[in-house]
């Protein structure tokens, strides 16, 4: 073979490779790019979308546009719902108007489902929680299943909650300590509280507000009880109105 049928062989190898590697690229993207039936309905909805997308999902105006995570089915109903967001949404969550944006994290199923809630958020979420407007914003901690359900619940918070805890109005907000099950539930209940709670514990209107110490379970169920409460409390302890409150943080 002379040397310029070897050169025009050579090109048409390399063509065709890259070629190949473009339809790859192509049906790489369109596969991750998967949208499921009856979703996407609604202008601007999912556009663009650069994720995975289930059934019966993102129906409103704008809905899941700049999408890039995985969003399961029946969730994001709603108008701007789950815009930019890139984390795991479960089914039936996230339907409200512009619920869940710019999300990140992990979001159960049957959660999230308040306007604007869950927005920004970075961490995971477990079902049947955030259930309210504005609910768990910017959090990054870990809330277990049943929590979190009022209005401002949860906002920015970075601790750990269990199940069943601060379901109040405001509750939990900026906390980050260690909260434990059926715990903080009333309003304003552990906000800003970056101590250790343990469970039914602090279940009164505005209960162990910036506590940064120990409490035992069954304890500071009193209005404003252990608030800047900085020491240990035992069990069954300081359980009625204002009791056990530490200074005020200079």
């Amino acid at each position: 073979m002379r040397d310029y049928e070897l050169r025009i062989l050579k090109v048409s190898l390399l063509s065709f490779a890259v070629f190949l590697l473009a339809g790859l690229i192509m049906s790489s993207a369109a596969m991750a790019a998967k949208i499921g039936k009856d979703s996407c309905v609604g202008t601007d909805s999912c556009d663009p979308n650069d994720g995975k997308i289930g059934k019966r999902s993102c129906n409103g105006d704008a809905a899941c546009s700049d999408n890039f995570g995985k969003i399961q089915n029946d969730s994001c109903n709603a108008v701007s719902a789950c815009q930019g967001q890139g984390g795991k949404i479960s089914k039936e969550s996230c339907d409200a108007q512009s619920a869940c944006q710019e999300q990140d994290g992990k979001i159960q199923k049957t959660s999230c489902n308040g306007q604007s809630a869950c927005s920004g958020q970075f961490g995971k979420i477990s079902k049947g929680s955030c259930n309210e407007d504005a609910a768990c914003q910017s959090q990054g901690g870990k809330i277990a299943k049943d929590s979190c359900n009022e209005p401002f619940a949860c906002q920015g918070q970075d601790g750990k909650i269990s199940k069943g805890s601060c379901n109040g109005d405001g509750a939990c907000e900026n906390q980050t300590g260690r909260i434990k099950k059926n715990s903080c539930n009333a309003g304003g209940a552990c906000e800003s509280q970056n101590g250790n709670i343990a469970k039914e514990s602090c279940n009164a209107e505005g209960a162990c507000e910036n506590n940064s110490g120990k409490i035992e379970k069954n304890s500071c169920n009193g209005m404003d009880a252990c608030t800047n409460n900085t020491l240990d409390i035992g069990s069954n302890e300081c359980n009625e109105a204002n009791a056990c409150q530490g200074e005020l943080p200079l």
